[in-house]
């Protein structure tokens, strides 16, 4: 039983029938490309005899070689012996030419109808019934008055058309052709015109009515027909694998200089590692001493900035912060002479003045935040220390 289509089916029709389209349109366009012996060679136009009827009742046996016809010989009907003579010229032909042949008979140009159509896209899945159920009103000839066949010239996906060359011959016609050759017993196997044949060789448009249809012919030519397209996809598979291939060569080749230059890389980064903690040792001592504040250089810059009429009684320094206790004479300058020093912030009286009696000396205790480490008050030195100083110049 069989089971209705499904969407997957019609998708998979639908894209066979487009990828036979996009193939036909190829092989028509290479074809004009192709040397004129090569594409007769391709099209098996070799293995066709050509059988005309001429209106005085005689037979042509016709070979197309290349865009022209030579004819092999001639048979009267009227000949008693005219089928023994038909099978002889056959023979004859297949012994020279060392080929199968195939019998195509030939209608002349006013027995036939040709005419180009345009369908829409959508019947393409049933090309043939469509063009049988619409043949009357592009022919004056019914579907079963009339023998047709036609080749898929361009298939539009922009316009959503299908154009196709038609062929249409009435079926008495035809019939009548064949009964009058039929005494001479010939295996034809097509119905069309010489200009097909010439044209498109086995490929050509077929009229032949169901009843008399043979089997296509599948001799030697054939088989070399398809060892061609193999070899053409073999070549076709190699030209896109040997850039493949090389490019894979040459990452091979290189993956031995990238492993030794990551191996020297992670040695480097080893060596840099023992540097950096060899460097971190060397540098302790000095490290602690240079990032912290040093008891010298307090002591220093408070002899620097405390003015004469002072005395330092106590001085406590814990690396962060100095308290200093003692007496002065200048009590309203020592707040003002230290917050002045790039090393000291923050400067203020931990207590309050406490006048000495009977002199003009007076007891405080300051305390002030260490601004900047060794290192720090090193680099603003200088700059404080030349910032009174004028420009250098010539005198």
């Amino acid at each position: 039983m069989s089971m209705p289509d499904t969407p997957r089916g019609f998708t998979y029709r639908r894209l066979r029938a487009a990828l036979a389209t996009m193939a036909l349109r190829w092989r028509h366009e290479l074809s004009l490309l192709i040397p004129e012996r090569l594409r007769f060679w391709w099209q098996e136009a070799g293995q066709l005899i050509a059988v005309s009827l001429d209106d005085a009742q005689t037979v042509h046996l016709l070979r197309p070689t290349g865009k022209r016809i030579e004819e092999i010989g001639t048979i009267d009907l009227a000949d008693p012996g005219a089928g023994a003579r038909a099978a002889r010229l056959i023979q004859d032909y297949k012994r020279q030419s060392g080929n199968d042949v195939q019998l195509m008979l030939c209608l002349a140009p006013v027995k036939v109808f040709q005419r180009t159509l345009s369908l829409p896209l959508a019947v393409e899945e049933n090309l043939r019934q469509a063009v049988s159920f619409e043949l009357d009103r592009f022919t004056p000839f019914k579907a079963d008055q009339a023998q047709f066949d036609f080749r898929l010239r361009e298939r539009s996906a922009g316009s959503k058309q299908l154009i196709l060359d038609l062929l249409v011959a009435q079926r008495s016609v035809v019939e009548a052709v064949f009964a009058n050759i039929d005494a001479l017993q010939l295996p034809i196997a097509g119905v069309t015109t010489i200009d097909d044949i010439v044209a498109y060789g086995s490929d050509c448009r077929n009229l032949i009515p169901a009843g008399r249809r043979r089997a296509n012919l599948s001799g030697f030519r054939t088989r070399w027909r398809l060892a061609a397209i193999s070899v053409a996809a073999l070549l076709s598979l190699t030209v896109l694998a040997v850039p493949l291939w090389q490019k894979r060569a040459s990452a091979i080749a290189l993956l031995g200089p990238m492993y030794e230059a990551k191996h020297a890389a992670d040695q480097t980064d080893v060596l840099r590692g023992r540097l950096d903690k060899l460097v971190e040792t060397h540098n302790l001592l000095p490290d602690k001493k240079w990032s912290g504040h040093s008891t010298f250089r307090a002591l220093e810059e408070l002899s620097k900035r405390l003015p004469d009429t002072t005395f330092v009684i106590q001085l406590d320094f814990d690396g962060k912060t100095v308290q200093i206790q003692g007496e002065t004479a200048a009590s309203s300058e020592l707040i003002e002479l230290l917050d002045a020093s790039p090393l000291f912030k923050d400067v203020g009286f931990k207590a309050q003045l406490t006048k000495i009696q009977g002199t003009t000396y007076d007891r405080f205790h300051i305390t002030a935040n260490l601004e900047a480490t060794e290192k720090a008050a090193l680099s603003i030195e200088p700059t404080a220390a030349n910032a009174g100083k004028p420009a250098s110049g010539n005198q």
